[in-house]
């Protein structure tokens, strides 16, 4: 009698447990999208993949979501080739009626940093047009190598335009933006008559330290800016290196920034800053260049090391000194339409506006693009 009671429970258990499934998770298929994923309350989601045209923040048109083009493999440095194939500043825009948005993304590789969010470095920020700019909606949060998540709840069914980041630091090899299955979505493509802005740099130009993609101050600027701006920033390797003046040489631009003095010593300022310059001037002889000066390190003053070693307020002021020399003999040379922005008040003066000294936060992101916004709006507008 206790092994039938027993056996009866089991039956009941098992066919409560199928009706849980087919109650909470509906599949699926369709020409516009992959399998259709459902949330508690039932929602289905018709996937789509991005267009290769859509992907703003990227200078070539190939598939996927690198920032180099494969025929740099094998002319930059690997390090730099590595670091090219995560997809910081990178951003897709587009258009829908669906009250509910989700995201399904894949990456190469699972990565958690000890100065960074995981948000930051793998997952996906989503930001809204509202009264002519853009406003956070949320982040996807990365839980493994294949996600997925809900971004909005319930929206009015009424046109709606959204922007969506991708990671800072990881390479992500898939991409899909789910909506309802009675909703539209489309891509906008790029604007192929408005020129980017490029920006070569550091850690500190791919995002460290912001809490999330949006965060980083080449895509405040763009949103701020309302410009494409293609994010060439290599963490530990912005060492302006000839095989990246070639890269930059054949991006049409309209403005150059260039952001590597963290990355370099004086000697490699004064070994290679000069002939980058130059070898950008001849192949963009028309376009404007601006240089930064060294991005503060906010522990520099209370380390008082000698002049040799990294960090040390001596050897930051080397730094700066150094790359300053060197844009005044250029300017003193003839070079035209050459700009300077001073590190001065850039991440501001209270000591809180970095995550580890080094790399700025959230506060210090938002500072930089502060002081970059206007400087480039007058040196844009001097252009025009």
């Amino acid at each position: 009698m206790k092994k039938y009671i027993l056996y009866i429970v089991g039956i009941v258990l098992f066919l409560f447990s199928i009706g849980w499934y087919f109650l909470f998770f509906e599949w699926e298929n369709s020409d516009q999208g992959a399998t259709v994923i459902a949330n508690s309350d039932v929602h289905s989601f018709i996937y789509h993949k991005i267009p290769s045209l859509s992907v703003l923040g990227q200078y070539h048109q190939e598939k996927g979501f690198n920032r180099l083009e494969q025929q740099s493999q094998g002319k930059v440095r690997p390090k730099v080739w590595q670091l090219s194939q995560h997809s910081a500043g990178l951003s897709i825009r587009f258009q829908s009626d669906s009250p509910y948005i989700a995201a399904n993304w894949s990456l190469e590789r699972e990565r958690h940093m000890r100065n960074m969010t995981d948000i930051a470095t793998s997952g996906l920020d989503l930001y809204i047009r509202k009264d002519s700019s853009w406003k956070y909606v949320a982040s996807a949060i990365p839980n493994d190598l294949h996600n997925h998540q809900i971004l909005t709840h319930n929206l009015s069914n009424s046109p709606q335009e959204y922007l969506l980041y991708l990671p800072l630091y990881n390479d992500i090899t898939d991409l899909e933006i789910g909506v309802l299955p009675e909703s539209n979505l489309s891509f906008e493509k790029k604007e192929e008559d408005v020129l980017p802005i490029v920006i070569y740099g550091t850690s500190i130009t791919q995002g460290a330290s912001a809490s999330r993609p949006g965060l980083a101050y080449p895509s405040i600027l763009s949103r701020t800016l309302g410009k494409e701006i293609i994010n060439l920033g290599f963490s530990g390797n912005g060492r302006m290196e000839m095989e990246l003046a070639e890269v930059i040489c054949g991006i049409p631009n309209q403005l150059i920034i260039i952001d590597c003095t963290p990355n370099m010593s004086p000697v490699d300022i004064s070994t290679y800053a000069s002939s980058f310059i130059n070898q950008i001037r001849d192949c963009h002889p028309d376009i404007p260049i601006l240089i930064i000066e060294n991005i503060p390190n906010a522990s520099a003053p209370w380390n008082h090391e000698d002049a040799e070693t990294w960090g040390s307020q001596t050897f930051e002021m080397q730094q700066t000194r150094t790359i300053r020399e060197i844009f005044l003999q250029l300017q003193n040379k003839g070079m035209e339409d050459m700009h300077y922005l001073s590190s001065d008040g850039l991440i501001g003066n209270d000591t809180e506006a970095t995550i580890d000294g080094i790399h700025p936060n959230d506060i210090g992101m938002m500072r930089i693009a502060n002081q970059l916004e206007p400087v480039i709006r007058s040196i844009l507008a001097e252009s025009e």
